[in-house]
């Protein structure tokens, strides 16, 4: 995300210590921003939630499916696709398409101030974003370069203990589509894929 976009955008939303760190960046950086936020961890959000459907009377059915009519034959009112890279045989957009990225989790108690930070001293350094390339395979080669950069903007994080190394796969695509598909029973279809740009929160509140 570009902060200062963000900033600019949202005039009314206040980010305590917002500064730019234009004046003491090193020549490795072309802008950076310092600002106090809340944190929300996606992996324990989301068991919080899925908990939280589980107890309102949710229920989860995993089966295969093959296109969306499959889906509105079960009687459901609305269906929301959010098939990700499966959408390219669902529903036919071949515009959706993978980002390789690739991350490495360290700990290092010493970090105060992070990239991104998680839970119990660990500290996920990123990384990598390949466009249209879909091989999972972690490349020790590139995840010794992460922590190497990262080592230089963070010298403290020299001392880390590296404790695993990550790749996913993230669905892409030029621009958001959110469309409603009235079908002939009146379902309202969602397609929703390209949500590259938004995190989790926004998502989860805006969608």
């Amino acid at each position: 995300m570009n902060l200062s976009v963000c900033v600019s955008s949202h005039p009314d939303v206040h980010f305590p210590g917002y500064r730019n760190l234009r004046q003491i960046l090193s020549k490795y950086h072309e802008f950076g921003f310092f600002y106090t936020t809340w944190y929300l961890e996606p992996t324990a959000y989301i068991k919080w939630e899925t908990e939280q459907f589980l107890k309102n009377g949710g229920n989860f059915v995993q089966q295969k499916i093959n296109k969306i009519d499959d889906v509105s034959k079960m009687g459901y009112d609305v269906i929301v696709n959010c098939t990700g890279l499966g959408s390219r045989e669902m529903v036919g957009d071949q515009e959706v398409y993978p980002t390789r990225g690739q991350v490495l989790r360290v700990e290092c108690p010493r970090v105060k101030h992070f990239l991104i930070d998680d839970h119990d001293n660990t500290i996920t350094l990123g990384g990598t974003q390949d466009r249209n390339q879909w091989d999972t395979t972690i490349n020790p080669i590139l995840s010794q370069k992460i922590f190497e950069e990262n080592c230089r903007n963070i010298p403290s994080l020299r001392t880390a203990r590296v404790l695993s190394a990550h790749v996913d796969l993230r669905p892409t695509r030029g621009t958001v589509r959110l469309e409603a598909e009235p079908n002939g029973k009146v379902i309202q279809i969602m397609d929703t894929e390209g949500l590259e740009s938004l995190c989790i929160g926004d998502v989860r509140w805006n969608a």
